[in-house]
C-alpha cells in the first residue's frame, strides 16, 4: 500500500521545515569556524603567555634594557587577559549556539520526523479508504475496519501537525532572541579586542555575566551547568 496514492502536502510546514535543516546545517558549519577561531586565540594566548616569561627573565639577566624587557612584558600580560575575555566572550557565544541547534532545533526535527510518519500512514490508508469508496463496497466489514483505521491515521496525522506548527512557531521566536543577542555579543567584543578597548571588554562580560575560567581549575559539572 506504501507508495500509492498522492502525498499531502502542506506547503507552509514542509517549506519551513525545509529550511530549518538548511539553516541548522549552516549553524553547524558557523560552530565549526568558532572551533577554529578558539584554537587560533588560545594558541596565541599560549604563545604570549611563554613570551611574557621570557621577556620576564630576560629582564632579570640583562639589566641594562630590564626596563625595555618589562615593559614588553607587561604589554603581553594585558594581550593575554584581553584574549582570554574574547575567548570567554567566544566560548559563551558557542555555547549558546550549539544549545540552539543540538537541541532546540534538533527537537523540532525530531517532532518533524514523527509527523513525517504519520503522513505516511495517513496517506495510506486515506488511499485504501478511497478505493473502497470507488468500489462501491464501503458498507463491508472489511470497508468498516479501513475507513477506522484511517480516521485514526487521519487523527495522529493532524496532532502531530500541530505540534509541529506550535515547534516551529516557538523556535521562530526563541531564535530571533537568542541568535540576536549572541550576533551582538560576538560582534561587540571582536570589535572591543582588535581595537584594544579593554574596559569595553570587561563591560562586555560584565553585561552578559560571563565569567571566566581560573587556570587549572576543573570543568564544572552537569549539575552546575
Amino acid at each position: 500500500m506504501v507508495g500509492k496514492g498522492t502525498k499531502t502536502f502542506d506547503p507552509k510546514v514542509d517549506v519551513a521545515l525545509s529550511e530549518l535543516r538548511v539553516l541548522q546545517t549552516t549553524y553547524r558549519k558557523l560552530l565549526d569556524e568558532v572551533g577554529n577561531m578558539q584554537s587560533y586565540i588560545q594558541s596565541l594566548v599560549d604563545t604570549q603567555k611563554r613570551m611574557t616569561h621570557i621577556f620576564g627573565e630576560l629582564a632579570l639577566r640583562d639589566p641594562k634594557l630590564s626596563s625595555d624587557y618589562t615593559m614588553n612584558a607587561e604589554t603581553q600580560k594585558v594581550v593575554v587577559k584581553n584574549a582570554e575575555q574574547l575567548l570567554g566572550a567566544i566560548s559563551f557565544f558557542a555555547s549558546s549556539l550549539k544549545t540552539l541547534c543540538d537541541k532546540t532545533m534538533q527537537d523540532c526535527l525530531d517532532t518533524a520526523k514523527k509527523y513525517e510518519y504519520a503522513r505516511l500512514q495517513y496517506d495510506t490508508y486515506r488511499t485504501e479508504h478511497e478505493q473502497v469508496i470507488q468500489s462501491g463496497t464501503s458498507n463491508s466489514s472489511k470497508s468498516m475496519e479501513i475507513k477506522t483505521k484511517f480516521e485514526a491515521k487521519k487523527k495522529s496525522y493532524e496532532q502531530w501537525k500541530a505540534d509541529v506548527v506550535i515547534k516551529l512557531q516557538f523556535l521562530e521566536e526563541n531564535r530571533n532572541k537568542v541568535v540576536h543577542r549572541q550576533l551582538l555579543l560576538f560582534h561587540n567584543a571582536t570589535a572591543a579586542f582588535f581595537s584594544g578597548n579593554q574596559q569595553q571588554l570587561e563591560t562586555i562580560l560584565t553585561q552578559f555575566s560571563i565569567q571566566l575560567r581560573k587556570p587549572n581549575a576543573e570543568p564544572p559539572s552537569w549539575l552546575e551547568k
